[in-house]
């Protein structure tokens, strides 16, 4: 059939119209070029993933390291209080055998 002074054609069982090789060839390459165009976001996005799991991989890593750390000052600061407390009995009993001492019991 003709439209607007060009030859047509159309499938003969859905009757449906067919293009021509310059409409087919245009379609192709708007199909290729948005494959490409998500091919490199879906690159792109692989990429900010793999980064994000990486800083996180950091993050994770540095909170351990100052968790150990923490762990450290609070095993250090209980041995202190232990050794102050021990200290502080010691000499509240040097005191008290002093006080005897001069008492003269």
């Amino acid at each position: 059939w003709l439209r607007e002074g060009e030859l047509r054609w159309s499938d003969p069982e859905t009757w449906r119209e067919l293009k021509d090789y310059d409409e087919a060839y245009a379609g192709w390459e708007a199909e290729a070029a948005a494959r490409k165009a998500a091919e490199d976001r879906a690159r792109q996005e692989a990429a900010a993933r793999r980064a994000a799991e990486d800083h996180a991989g950091r993050e994770t890593a540095a909170r351990q390291a100052a968790d150990g750390r923490v762990q450290v000052a609070e095993d250090r600061v209980r041995r202190e209080t232990a050794a102050r407390k021990a200290a502080e009995q010691e000499v509240a009993e040097l005191r008290a055998r002093l006080r005897q001492v001069q008492s003269g019991s």
